[in-house]
């Protein structure tokens, strides 16, 4: 994620000397310096890496990332789950089954990121674009990762949730919500370490549906969310998020007629500590979160669904939520250790049936830097899911899967 960068007094000044102010016709006049020095110069506000376009005022920086990376799956067992109604009842088929074969798959991903600052009269003005490609098991994938404008406190376009704050410090990600979405927000600083967030959100990649159970209707609301973040050189930062949605289901139901919406939320709460251990620095992470409705914001576990139309034709939303612990040791500047554990927790209880889906995930692995830029590592997953339902108060036998993974990767940044 890409932040609106904080410009030093120094800068601002520098920025003030090379701008001229806009004229009455709206057109702003050359700067007085168009040297490589002072491109450099104009630029150094606006961070590392930015440069001057030639002939603008606005400072550009080009940058990504490439990522290959092979993992090798081992599952004895599969939890298999489907969701039917017998007579209007919502109803479940659940079981362990053999897993079918998962041959080595290697994927490789690029990210290509292009930002620009400019100085206007209302302060800095920041636009963000990243173009991200995939190609695995003969797939290839190109799509717009991100693309935003940050002006005044606002943002509009496509970025990271408001209401994100990290998946742990594994290349895997952990039990949490990590979202890319269309959206429009302001930010508020208060004082120099912590500022409010308030955005409209689109929810189409918030919907966890099954078609048959749940089966979203006409969304013509986005998702409010609000966050609030404190950052502290001396000891980290903290994050607090809520999220409001709106649950429609269009169909007619045989008993009672069309389904009346009604409203699911999502709460988060985050700390990231940066303790020195034995002479080396470190960072602690924990998060947790909770959700009525709202699964997609506790991060991706299979086998729930956001509500289920019962019998009496109300929806009946999901409630759960969602642990994460993660450490990160620097052995030495080109060397260090991630391990992380996070936990996924639901339950859907109707006039009859009650299901309570679990995921559990640990993550353990090493990161090597041979240069700057880039990284080499190695990382080993554990996956675990249970499922067990009661129907008529009657308690059905516990399913459980479990999956081991190997994954080694190496990634350049540029």
């Amino acid at each position: 994620m890409f932040s609106l960068p904080k410009y030093s007094r120094t800068a601002l000044l520098v920025f003030s000397c090379l701008f001229k102010p806009v004229d009455s016709l709206g057109a702003a006049s050359e700067p007085k310096d168009t040297t490589p020095a002072g491109a450099i110069l104009v630029c150094a506000g606006a961070g590392e890496g930015f440069f001057l376009i030639p002939g603008t005022e606005i400072c550009l920086r080009v940058g990504g990332q490439v990522v290959a990376w092979q993992e090798v799956n081992h599952a004895k067992k599969d939890l298999y789950v489907e969701t039917t109604y017998l007579t209007d009842e919502p109803f479940l088929i659940y079981d362990t089954v053999n897993s079918r074969d998962r041959p080595p798959k290697n994927t490789t991903e690029v990210v290509t990121a292009f930002t620009t600052v400019s100085l206007t009269d209302y302060g800095p003005l920041l636009t963000h674009a990243s173009i991200k490609a995939l190609q695995a098991a003969g797939m290839s994938l190109l799509h717009l990762d991100q693309a935003f404008i940050v002006a005044g406190g606002f943002t509009a376009g496509r970025r990271k949730s408001f209401f994100d704050y990290s998946t742990g410090f594994n290349f895997t990600e952990g039990y949490a919500s990590d979202v890319t979405t269309n959206l429009i927000g302001y930010t508020k600083a208060i004082g120099e370490r912590a500022k409010i967030s308030v955005s409209l959100e689109e929810n189409e990649s918030r919907r966890i549906d099954d078609a048959v159970w749940s089966l979203r209707g006409s969304q013509s609301l986005p998702d409010l969310v609000v966050s609030a973040r404190v950052d502290d050189r001396r000891w980290g930062n903290s994050q607090i998020s809520l999220a409001v949605q709106k649950l429609s289901d269009d169909r007619i139901t045989n008993c009672c007629g069309p389904l009346r919406s009604t409203l699911a939320w999502a709460a988060s709460a985050g700390l990231e500590l940066s303790p020195e251990v034995l002479g080396h620095q470190g960072r602690l992470l924990l998060s947790a979160a909770y959700a009525d409705g709202a699964m997609a914001y506790l991060g991706n576990l299979p086998f729930v669904t956001d509500y289920v139309v019962d019998a009496n034709g109300k929806i009946v939303k999901t409630s759960g939520f969602s642990l994460l612990a993660s450490y990160e040791y620097l052995w030495s500047p080109r060397f260090k250790t991630m391990a992380t554990v996070s936990g996924l927790f639901a339950r859907t209880k109707t006039r009859d049936l009650e299901w309570t889906p679990t995921g559990f995930m640990a993550s353990i692995g090493a990161e090597y830097s041979p240069f700057a830029g880039s990284r080499l590592g190695i990382e080993g997953n554990y996956y675990r899911d249970i499922g067990r339902a009661k129907y008529l108060g009657i308690k059905g036998e516990r399913s459980t899967a479990s999956l081991a993974k190997l994954k080694t990767y190496l990634a350049r940044s540029f």
